[in-house]
């Protein structure tokens, strides 16, 4: 009977570490879902095309000032956001070696597995609060044109790495 138990007991761990690991594989498999649900690009993302792209930045009706207030911005999300992936790297890793101990504690698991769900949530919460200050800074139009820009910009970017009828390897057989 003994045996039974211990089936049953790896059959619940593997359901709950698939579980546990089913979001994080599909948020690395949809990268481009952080750039917004729609596709568009995120917040993030129109701030860097402002930042970097002054002729864009004017198209928008920017001023020196906001684009300034926009690099700020822009800088401190990315440390921030770099030291909370350190910190999810960290309950990640906390996590994987709790599942994997030789002898398997259930209340370290699920301890190492709410404080790597604390840590996504507190990312997002972060990157909540970024986008409510891009959005006091940029209005919707500048926003809008800033998107466009930045489509144009990748189109160009593109166009010379292909050339105008795409990719080398489409055109000839090798």
């Amino acid at each position: 009977m003994p045996w039974k138990k211990k089936v049953l007991t790896s059959l619940g761990v593997l359901a709950l570490t698939a579980a546990l690991a089913a979001p994080a594989y599909a948020e690395r498999q949809g990268r481009n879902a952080r750039h917004g649900m729609d596709g568009r690009g995120g917040l993030a993302r129109v701030l860097r095309v402002a930042v970097n792209h002054p002729e864009a930045a004017k198209a928008a009706g920017l001023t020196e000032a906001d684009v300034q207030r926009a690099e700020e911005m822009m800088n401190r999300h990315q440390s921030e956001m770099a030291e909370w992936r350190a910190k999810l790297d960290k309950a990640r890793l906390a996590q994987r070696q709790a599942v994997d101990a030789s002898a398997f504690d259930e209340n370290a698991y699920r301890k190492a597995s709410a404080a790597f769900a604390d840590v996504r949530a507190q990312m997002h919460k972060a990157t909540a609060e970024h986008e409510i200050e891009v959005r006091k800074l940029l209005t919707k139009e500048q926003i809008d044109e800033l998107r466009s820009q930045a489509r144009e910009f990748r189109g160009t970017r593109l166009q010379k790495k292909n050339g105008p009828r795409g990719p080398a390897s489409d055109r000839f057989e090798y």
